[in-house]
């Protein structure tokens, strides 16, 4: 049986009090090239935001002292969102608003404002679901996404060719960046609409299209990187997915629903290590009763092999 208690703990020892490296209250997370064979702190904002928000979907299921826990570490990660925001608009970046602060503790690139990452919509919904948000902020950013829009000033290039009309968002905010469609950013941005029960427009309905499709043709087996170039792996997919059906069935067809079950299953069923216990959490996020729960408690902690997202460079 897991201390859930004492998890946290761990958890709130991990974040950041060395202002040199990182703001205080961050996670600490690393930059990696296998090929290359370097390592860099980075230190970014969207894992953190990221931890945070799971931890804050879970509250309610916590202990009384758990979630005092849990509280405090969504706080202290919460105080570091005003270094990333953007002054001008409602979104943020992945990398602090600072010079030189893209690809920190670096050699080269951080020298060339050309490398600079635009704000995107992942960092900036995952930021969005864990702050006090208001509704009319989330409302204002619901409008700002279709100028970023496939189709609306450029048209994407990559992907599947049978996508590139649909009129779903583009991860990128920059006004020059080329657009692209991933699935699981996709996914936490619909995640956020839908938790602020925002009316959906013909974007949002494009999206949902999208994500059916790629369900009912098993997309996130045969083209991970197609559908999702950030996060170009099966079970982190299919994760994402699963969280955004398990909140919110109503979003899908019953028959979609009824396949990604089948199909996680079936994943499930085949997997082991870090893949296994990806899968297993999809499951339980769509309540579905799992036979073996101890098949996921061991696995590798390697990072080279559990990686969460991949950044392609030349892209």
């Amino acid at each position: 049986m897991i201390d859930i208690q004492n998890l946290l703990k761990e958890l709130e020892d991990l974040q950041s009090r060395d202002s040199k490296y990182f703001p205080e209250g961050l996670f600490p997370s690393y930059r990696e090239n296998y090929f290359l064979n370097f390592s860099r702190l980075d230190d970014n904002i969207y894992f953190s935001a990221s931890i945070a928000f799971i931890l804050k979907q879970h509250l309610e299921s916590m202990t009384i002292i758990e979630a005092e826990i849990s509280k405090k570490i969504i706080e202290s990660v919460v105080a570091c969102y005003e270094k990333y925001k953007n002054p001008n608009r409602i979104s943020y970046n992945f990398w602090a608003k600072r010079n030189n602060s893209w690809f920190p503790n670096g050699l080269f690139l951080n020298r060339f404002k050309h490398f600079a990452l635009p704000d995107d919509i992942d960092t900036t919904s995952m930021i969005l679901l864990t702050k006090e948000t208001k509704v009319a902020e989330v409302d204002e950013y619901h409008n700002t996404l279709p100028h970023y829009a496939n189709g609306t000033r450029y048209s994407i290039r990559n992907g599947l060719r049978r996508f590139q009309k649909l009129s779903t968002y583009s991860t990128w905010f920059g006004e020059r960046m080329p657009i692209e469609t991933d699935v699981c950013v996709l996914s936490n941005t619909l995640f956020l609409f839908a938790t602020y029960g925002v009316e959906f427009n013909r974007y949002d309905c494009d999206v949902v299209f999208l994500m059916e499709q790629i369900i009912d043709d098993q997309l996130y087996i045969s083209h991970p990187f197609e559908v999702a170039p950030e996060y170009p792996k099966t079970e982190i997919i299919i994760y994402h997915l699963a969280r955004l059906a398990g909140a919110f069935p109503e979003l899908f067809k019953d028959r979609i629903l009824n396949k990604f079950k089948a199909d996680v299953l079936l994943c499930y069923n085949k997997s082991d290590g870090f893949n296994c216990f990806l899968l297993e959490l999809s499951l339980m996020h769509l309540n579905e009763v799992i036979s073996d729960s101890s098949k996921s408690l061991f696995f590798d902690l390697d990072r080279n092999k559990n990686w969460w997202f991949t950044a392609g460079f030349l892209s």
